[in-house]
């Protein structure tokens, strides 16, 4: 059979050039061509191409060879002249391959008879002769403009441009053809304009200098290979209005990280993002249908995919061969091909014994999806051998007093969903009284009983209710004040103890805020801030030892000699049960310190 396919192959290697002619111009050219059905020349065939002498930088396309007019230019007809700088087209071409100039890699411009009636050149550039296609672009040129007109790129158009670093791109065109700038490895930015209906098939495969592509909302389809093998692709903006991601579309963008699938797209077509091994994360919006065989097989540096409900069908192998730490999924097994993960196989080759083991299934840390399929996910992976952490979309709330007895919680354990809003209340025993909520989740907390908040995308909350026996204010110590006291302030204390924080500080004035820093940690209570109240509300507290004392008396010193003055309190103020102390102060007061003193122990 072997010796057949290689007799088979031997004869349609030889037997080719026995049907095409060549003809040698004056400048030693060889022009091999074929004679097509109507009479007319096809220049360059399957196999031969035209052949330039060493030396000549510039050519002119023969009208007639051999008597016959030269209608087409077929593909590889100018195949790596690589010395070539410029090419003249006659009148008499009516059709020209993209394919034409492949590997002129110096070409710098194409030129076109005025009197062609299909085709003209602009720029150097080969365009239709309504100037609404760009045919060809010379490989020589690094930058190109392109005319404003063009709405279409022809197949192969800049598939020779391997210099090309930069292309602007004219808002009227519609559509990119089949490998327009396939392995334009110097192109570095594409701005693709709004009008943009398609971008064909290999499209920009191999431009591997890529950085960045933005998809404009224009665009309802991305060829299979588009951005194939763009290495350099680090980032891609997929607009709204896109439907399909075509197959292949960026296998091998090996730093592409991250990739957002809009709700527009119904399709991810198989391989679309095989190979992309720096992809960190993939978001696929609601509205997404189906992914393919091997979407994205090798993503190994996937931390986190999100799946919508939307999805019902998930082909084999798509996510094979990914370490995968958070998968959220908001879809049941159902549509999802037992291998979608990758396979364990084991293969007996049966003449030597022999045994080939394959793994390909991917390790995925954790499993999020809705509490109704938790137990079908549980299900689903136990049956293909792959043992991840299977999650719901819910925290789990966890809430304690901050000191024991305390108080008493609304609830202290419970599973809420994510998004959910909650409510806890904290209701203080007698003898103690409530400072305020913190929590390990930066934006939850406050001073009222009743905390609301809406559940994060996390876990666990921790959240923390601080009691604390009624006691009385420590110190208060104002170096700086200078100011008429005209105002009123309620301020709650921002207390800690050995270093802890227990209440989050609040102030609410008319014309002035104020926060008290009170520290109490082995008997040391100093606070200090500025204060420009008449009157001064707070909770006060002195905790030392364990042991709650409660009980006040105030002085006071004024700004200008610094000596301290009895001030006068309410009869009972010694015994006040109220987490809050009223101090008043006349109107007609100037700047003044004033010290709240702890007295002994009852």
């Amino acid at each position: 059979m072997k010796k057949i396919l290689c007799l088979l192959s031997l004869v349609s290697l030889f037997a080719a050039p026995l049907e095409a002619s060549s003809w040698k111009d004056s400048d030693g050219i060889t022009w091999y061509y074929e004679t097509l059905s109507n009479g007319t020349v096809s220049i360059g065939t399957d196999v031969y191409s035209v052949s330039v002498p060493s030396g000549v930088e510039a050519i002119k396309v023969p009208t007639y060879i051999s008597n016959r007019r030269v209608t087409e230019i077929g593909t590889n007809a100018f195949k790596y002249e690589s010395g070539l700088t410029s090419i003249t087209i006659p009148s008499s071409v009516t059709s020209i391959s993209g394919l034409a100039f492949f590997g002129c890699s110096r070409l710098k411009e194409i030129i076109v008879d005025e009197a062609n009636s299909s085709y003209k050149s602009e720029d150097g550039l080969l365009l239709t002769k309504d100037g609404e296609r760009l045919v060809a672009c010379p490989g020589g040129l690094t930058s190109v403009t392109i005319p404003e007109g063009v709405t279409s790129i022809g197949a192969n158009a800049f598939d020779s441009s391997r210099g090309l670093t930069s292309v602007i791109i004219p808002s009227s065109l519609t559509s990119i053809g089949y490998q327009a700038f396939r392995a334009c490895s110097g192109l570095t930015s594409v701005m693709i304009p709004s009008n943009l209906t398609s971008i064909g098939e290999y499209a920009f495969r191999g431009c591997t200098s890529l950085t960045s592509v933005t998809i404009p909302s224009g665009v309802t389809t991305i060829g299979k290979y588009a951005f194939s093998g763009c290495t350099g692709l680090m980032s891609i903006l997929i607009s709204e209005g896109v439907t399909s991601i075509g197959d292949y579309a960026f296998r091998g963008c090996t730093n592409l990280i991250s990739a957002t699938i809009p709700s527009s797209v119904t399709t991810i077509g198989s391989c679309a993002f095989t190979g992309c091994m720096g992809l960190t994360s993939v978001v696929i919006s609601e509205g997404v249908v189906e992914i393919g065989v091997n979407a994205f097989d090798g993503c190994l540096s996937l931390v986190k995919v999100v799946v919508p409900s939307s999805i019902t069908s998930v082909g084999d192998d798509a996510f094979k061969d990914t370490r995968i730490e958070q998968l959220w999924c908001y879809t049941s097994p159902t549509g999802w091909s037992p291998d979608a993960f990758g396979k364990f196989s084991t293969e007996y080759i049966a003449y030597n014994n022999s045994v080939v083991i394959t793994e390909t299934r991917s390790n995925i840390e954790s499993f999020y999806c809705p509490m109704d399929y938790q137990d079908d996910w549980q299900k689903y992976f136990a049956s293909v051998d792959i043992f991840p952490r299977v999650l719901s979309f819910a925290a789990h709330i966890k809430s304690i007093p901050s000191i024991l007895e305390g108080g008493i919680l609304s609830f202290r354990d419970k599973e809420i969903a994510w998004g959910e809003t909650t409510s806890i209340t904290a209701t203080p025993n007698d003898g103690y009284v409530f400072l305020g909520w913190s929590s390990d989740v930066e934006g939850i907390g406050g001073s009222e009983p009743t905390l609301t908040f809406t559940v994060p995308e996390r876990e666990e909350v921790l959240l923390i209710a601080n009691f604390f026996p009624k006691a009385v204010l420590t110190t208060l110590v104002n170096e700086t004040l200078n100011a008429t006291l005209d105002t009123k302030v309620d301020a709650r204390i921002d207390a800690k103890i050995d270093g802890e924080k227990l209440l989050m500080a609040e102030q609410a004035a008319t014309k002035t805020s104020a926060t008290i820093n009170q520290k109490v940690a082995d008997g040391e209570l100093i606070t200090s801030d500025q204060l420009q109240v008449m009157a001064l509300s707070v909770p006060v507290i002195e905790v030392k030892d364990g042991t709650a004392t409660v009980g006040i008396s105030v002085m006071k010193a004024s700004a200008v000699d610094g000596e301290w003055e009895n001030v006068t309190l309410d009869a009972d103020a010694a015994s006040v049960e109220s987490d809050k102390v009223k101090v008043e102060v006349p109107a007609d007061e100037k700047a003044a310190f004033y010290k709240f003193v702890v007295p002994e122990k009852q």
